[in-house]
Protein backbone atom coordinates (compact mmCIF):
# COMPACT_ATOMS: atom_id res chain seq x y z
CA UNK A 1 0.00 0.00 0.00
CA UNK A 2 1.23 3.53 -0.80
CA UNK A 3 1.53 5.84 1.85
CA UNK A 4 -0.57 8.80 1.70
CA UNK A 5 -0.42 12.26 3.42
CA UNK A 6 -3.20 13.50 5.57
CA UNK A 7 -6.67 13.57 4.31
CA UNK A 8 -7.27 17.59 3.58
CA UNK A 9 -10.70 18.76 3.54
CA UNK A 10 -11.31 22.60 2.16
CA UNK A 11 -14.07 24.56 2.89
CA UNK A 12 -15.21 28.39 2.92
CA UNK A 13 -18.86 29.90 2.13
CA UNK A 14 -20.93 29.31 -0.71
CA UNK A 15 -19.41 31.37 -3.69
CA UNK A 16 -15.80 32.02 -2.22
CA UNK A 17 -14.27 30.01 -5.17
CA UNK A 18 -13.59 26.22 -3.69
CA UNK A 19 -14.84 25.01 -7.12
CA UNK A 20 -12.69 27.29 -9.58
CA UNK A 21 -10.00 26.59 -7.09
CA UNK A 22 -10.17 22.62 -6.92
CA UNK A 23 -10.83 22.51 -10.72
CA UNK A 24 -7.31 24.39 -11.33
CA UNK A 25 -5.57 22.09 -8.69
CA UNK A 26 -6.85 18.43 -10.71
CA UNK A 27 -5.22 20.07 -13.76
CA UNK A 28 -1.70 20.79 -11.89
CA UNK A 29 -1.33 18.09 -9.60
CA UNK A 30 -1.75 14.54 -11.13
CA UNK A 31 -1.68 12.52 -8.09
CA UNK A 32 -4.65 14.77 -6.65
CA UNK A 33 -7.71 13.15 -5.64
CA UNK A 34 -11.10 15.06 -4.81
CA UNK A 35 -14.06 12.64 -4.08
CA UNK A 36 -17.25 13.21 -5.97
CA UNK A 37 -20.08 14.61 -3.59
CA UNK A 38 -23.19 12.39 -3.33
CA UNK A 39 -26.09 14.55 -3.17
CA UNK A 40 -30.02 14.95 -3.31
CA UNK A 41 -30.05 17.59 -5.34
CA UNK A 42 -31.36 17.71 -8.56
CA UNK A 43 -28.68 17.89 -11.47
CA UNK A 44 -27.67 21.25 -12.91
CA UNK A 45 -27.85 21.63 -16.76
CA UNK A 46 -24.81 19.42 -18.60
CA UNK A 47 -24.19 18.10 -14.89
CA UNK A 48 -23.40 14.15 -15.42
CA UNK A 49 -23.99 11.78 -12.50
CA UNK A 50 -20.43 10.67 -11.46
CA UNK A 51 -18.77 13.04 -12.83
CA UNK A 52 -19.86 16.48 -11.22
CA UNK A 53 -21.77 15.27 -8.31
CA UNK A 54 -23.74 11.97 -7.42
CA UNK A 55 -26.61 12.15 -7.89
CA UNK A 56 -29.23 10.32 -5.67
CA UNK A 57 -33.45 10.85 -4.52
CA UNK A 58 -34.00 10.44 -1.19
CA UNK A 59 -34.41 6.82 -0.67
CA UNK A 60 -31.02 6.04 -1.73
CA UNK A 61 -29.34 8.57 0.44
CA UNK A 62 -31.15 7.55 3.39
CA UNK A 63 -29.51 3.82 2.37
CA UNK A 64 -25.88 5.35 2.34
CA UNK A 65 -26.76 6.83 5.70
CA UNK A 66 -28.10 3.55 6.80
CA UNK A 67 -25.54 1.54 5.27
CA UNK A 68 -22.73 3.69 6.97
CA UNK A 69 -21.24 4.52 3.33
CA UNK A 70 -20.51 7.81 4.11
CA UNK A 71 -17.79 9.90 5.97
CA UNK A 72 -20.01 12.99 6.75
CA UNK A 73 -22.98 14.19 5.66
CA UNK A 74 -25.31 17.44 5.85
CA UNK A 75 -28.02 19.49 5.20
CA UNK A 76 -27.04 22.51 3.28
CA UNK A 77 -30.10 24.87 1.63
CA UNK A 78 -32.55 22.22 2.00
CA UNK A 79 -30.58 19.36 0.39
CA UNK A 80 -28.32 16.82 1.56
CA UNK A 81 -24.71 16.32 0.81
CA UNK A 82 -22.28 13.55 1.85
CA UNK A 83 -19.24 11.97 0.94
CA UNK A 84 -18.53 8.49 0.16
CA UNK A 85 -16.34 6.27 2.43
CA UNK A 86 -15.57 3.88 -0.82
CA UNK A 87 -13.75 6.92 -2.47
CA UNK A 88 -11.44 8.13 0.00
CA UNK A 89 -10.42 4.66 0.89
CA UNK A 90 -9.76 3.57 -2.41
CA UNK A 91 -7.56 7.08 -3.25
CA UNK A 92 -5.56 6.25 0.22
CA UNK A 93 -4.84 2.55 -1.02
CA UNK A 94 -3.34 4.29 -4.38
CA UNK A 95 -1.51 6.80 -2.19
CA UNK A 96 -3.50 9.91 -3.27
CA UNK A 97 -3.52 13.04 -1.96
CA UNK A 98 -6.97 13.73 -1.04
CA UNK A 99 -8.89 16.89 -0.87
CA UNK A 100 -12.44 16.74 0.60
CA UNK A 101 -14.91 19.90 -0.28
CA UNK A 102 -17.73 20.06 1.57
CA UNK A 103 -19.15 22.72 4.31
CA UNK A 104 -18.01 23.50 8.13
CA UNK A 105 -20.40 21.61 9.64
CA UNK A 106 -18.96 18.92 7.52
CA UNK A 107 -15.08 19.94 7.81
CA UNK A 108 -15.51 19.47 11.63
CA UNK A 109 -17.53 16.06 10.70
CA UNK A 110 -14.32 14.58 8.94
CA UNK A 111 -12.10 15.95 11.99
CA UNK A 112 -13.98 13.95 14.17
CA UNK A 113 -13.94 10.76 11.66
CA UNK A 114 -9.99 11.53 11.03
CA UNK A 115 -8.38 13.35 13.81
CA UNK A 116 -5.28 13.79 11.50
CA UNK A 117 -7.25 15.02 8.54
CA UNK A 118 -5.92 18.82 7.70
CA UNK A 119 -8.82 21.48 8.31
CA UNK A 120 -8.45 24.45 5.13
CA UNK A 121 -10.81 27.61 5.30
CA UNK A 122 -11.51 29.75 2.23
CA UNK A 123 -12.09 33.64 3.08
CA UNK A 124 -13.04 35.98 0.78
CA UNK A 125 -11.59 39.15 1.37
CA UNK A 126 -15.00 41.15 2.58
CA UNK A 127 -19.03 39.92 2.62
CA UNK A 128 -19.57 42.35 0.18
CA UNK A 129 -16.81 41.00 -2.65
CA UNK A 130 -18.79 37.52 -1.98
CA UNK A 131 -22.06 39.11 -2.08
CA UNK A 132 -20.63 40.34 -5.76
CA UNK A 133 -19.05 36.69 -6.53
CA UNK A 134 -22.57 35.20 -5.17
CA UNK A 135 -24.66 37.33 -7.47
CA UNK A 136 -22.45 37.47 -10.41
CA UNK A 137 -22.85 33.57 -10.74
CA UNK A 138 -26.90 34.53 -11.19
CA UNK A 139 -29.86 31.74 -10.36
CA UNK A 140 -29.82 32.88 -6.48
CA UNK A 141 -33.08 35.23 -5.27
CA UNK A 142 -32.45 38.35 -3.27
CA UNK A 143 -33.67 35.95 -0.59
CA UNK A 144 -31.44 33.35 -1.40
CA UNK A 145 -28.25 35.96 -1.89
CA UNK A 146 -29.04 36.84 1.98
CA UNK A 147 -29.73 33.63 3.50
CA UNK A 148 -25.84 32.83 2.01
CA UNK A 149 -24.75 36.37 3.23
CA UNK A 150 -25.83 35.36 6.65
CA UNK A 151 -24.77 31.39 6.51
CA UNK A 152 -21.23 33.29 5.57
CA UNK A 153 -20.56 35.59 7.81
CA UNK A 154 -21.43 33.20 10.57
CA UNK A 155 -19.04 30.74 8.82
CA UNK A 156 -15.78 33.23 8.42
CA UNK A 157 -16.66 33.52 12.47
CA UNK A 158 -15.44 30.06 13.01
CA UNK A 159 -12.15 30.53 10.70
CA UNK A 160 -10.13 30.38 13.76
CA UNK A 161 -11.01 26.38 14.26
CA UNK A 162 -9.44 25.66 10.98
CA UNK A 163 -5.79 24.61 10.66
CA UNK A 164 -5.03 27.39 7.82
CA UNK A 165 -7.19 30.18 6.43
CA UNK A 166 -6.52 31.29 2.71
CA UNK A 167 -7.87 34.92 1.83
CA UNK A 168 -9.28 33.95 -1.69
CA UNK A 169 -8.89 37.36 -3.16
CA UNK A 170 -10.56 38.92 -5.83
CA UNK A 171 -8.19 38.90 -7.80
CA UNK A 172 -5.23 37.12 -7.38
CA UNK A 173 -6.77 33.93 -7.58
CA UNK A 174 -3.02 32.63 -8.88
CA UNK A 175 -2.14 33.57 -5.08
CA UNK A 176 -4.79 30.86 -3.63
CA UNK A 177 -3.90 28.43 -5.72
CA UNK A 178 0.64 28.66 -5.03
CA UNK A 179 -0.84 28.81 -0.87
CA UNK A 180 -2.74 25.78 -1.45
CA UNK A 181 -0.36 23.54 -3.17
CA UNK A 182 2.48 24.69 -0.32
CA UNK A 183 0.53 23.27 2.17
CA UNK A 184 -0.18 20.25 0.10
CA UNK A 185 3.64 19.75 -0.67
CA UNK A 186 4.63 19.63 2.65
CA UNK A 187 1.71 17.37 3.95
CA UNK A 188 3.46 15.27 1.12
CA UNK A 189 6.65 15.63 2.43
CA UNK A 190 5.64 14.67 6.09
CA UNK A 191 3.56 11.76 5.23
CA UNK A 192 3.35 11.17 9.07
CA UNK A 193 0.61 14.19 9.33
CA UNK A 194 2.34 16.50 11.92
CA UNK A 195 1.06 19.57 11.08
CA UNK A 196 3.17 22.41 9.73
Amino acid sequence: MAASPPLVVITGPSGVGKDTILDILIKDLPNLYVPITATTRKPRLNEIHGIDQLFYDNKEFDLLIENDSLIEWAEVYGERYGVPKSQVDDARLLGKDIIVRTDVQGAFNIRNYDSLSVLIFISPPSLDSLEERIKSRGGNSVAQIQSRLSAAKDEIEKADLFDYVIVNKTDNLDETVRELKVILAALRFSIDGNKI
